[in-house]
């Protein structure tokens, strides 16, 4: 892992990083309140698509966990996202969501493809992520949770099928329909509690689609939270709950021995 920057501001340090996986620069940022020391839980952030690690709304939520919980909360630029896209790719991207949008009344079979090779991609990727940052000894080996809606919860589910650190996660606005099997077989693995958030009026991901996939989740421990409105309207309140949902399974920073 390569620090890249660092600036320290209300009492958290943000750093850059790239870690190399695969032959591929994967850029990334870890927040942690600043002198911290010692083991504490790590929060994963997934960013939706056409967004990134610096999107600001995450960026606010990453601050927020690292400054109110002492967590460390680390993002990084999914697959053909942020500093990984191509100059015309993001473009392209969004020209095929809004296609799907207004022609088909939910993502199409070619943009599902592409965003589920993003997730394989970025499955081997997170997990180098986790093994460099808990090896930090400001971090250590303490328990791990995921957060990520829409393209973050396609990458969330296999991540969450192949790795056991993780122990919590909250998804949503994501799907079944044609072309799932891969998120199905992923979700149906799925065992550690899940809080699952959909739009009710969501004009990407279908009402019985959306119902589908979480009736898929494998895990015992799992609710659902449905609010009306679109994809992106999602209430500030359903983020700000995630922090009591996450302080449930996780706690906060153990005391010292």
């Amino acid at each position: 892992m390569n620090f890249t920057d660092e600036k320290n501001e209300d009492g958290v340090t943000e750093r850059g990083f790239t870690l190399e996986v695969a032959g591929n620069p994967v850029p990334g940022v870890l927040w942690l309140a600043q002198a911290a020391e010692g083991q504490r839980p790590l929060l994963l952030i997934g960013h939706g698509g056409g967004r990134d690690k610096l999107f600001p709304p995450l960026v606010a939520s990453a601050r927020h966990y690292a400054r109110a919980l002492g967590y460390a909360v680390v993002a990084i630029d999914a697959p053909g996202h942020g500093a990984r896209a191509m100059p015309d790719q993001a473009a392209r991207v969004a020209q095929h969501v809004r296609h799907d949008m207004t022609a088909t009344g939910g993502l199409s079979a070619d943009t599902l493809a592409l965003m589920m090779r993003w997730a394989t991609q970025a499955v081997p990727e997170w997990r180098a992520v986790i093994d460099a940052v808990q090896a930090l000894t400001e971090v250590g080996s303490g328990p791990v949770a995921y957060c990520g809606l829409s393209l973050g919860t396609m990458i969330g589910l296999p991540l969450l099928a192949a790795e056991t650190r993780i122990k919590v996660a909250a998804l949503g606005l994501v799907g079944l329909g044609a072309g799932s099997a891969q998120l199905e077989a992923a979700a149906r693995q799925v065992s550690v509690p899940v809080e699952f958030l959909m739009q009710w009026d969501d004009e990407l991901v279908p009402r019985s689609q959306a119902l589908a996939m979480y009736d898929a989740l494998g895990s015992v421990q799992k609710t659902l939270h449905a609010n009306p409105g679109r994809h992106a309207d999602v209430p500030p309140f359903e983020r700000a709950g995630w922090m009591a949902f996450f302080t449930r399974h996780l706690g906060g920073i153990p005391s010292p021995a």
